[in-house]
């Protein structure tokens, strides 16, 4: 295990749905939170990285805004070697 990587919230919305569970592994480009903007659009947010979901720091019809802080994940690293 890595070391926690923060999950921020892309834009200002409401919490519509939490697609993880704390303690759960989460892949590449899987579907984290779905947040509802005042325009009414969903966004998905996912990340480009793997590993372990630490903690939740929202719930399921919590405004949120640009920046805030949605989960912490111990992020994978992978090691790799050069000659």
């Amino acid at each position: 295990m890595g070391y926690d990587e923060m999950i921020t919230s892309p834009c200002d919305g409401v919490i519509e749905q939490i697609c993880v569970q704390e303690n759960c592994r989460i892949y590449e480009w899987d579907s984290l939170f779905k947040i509802r903007t005042s325009d009414g659009d969903l966004e998905t947010v996912s990340l480009g990285l793997s590993g372990l979901l630490r903690s939740l720091e929202v719930y399921v019809g919590e405004e949120v805004i640009s920046g805030m802080v949605l989960a912490y994940i111990a992020e994978d690293l992978v090691v790799s070697g050069s000659d």
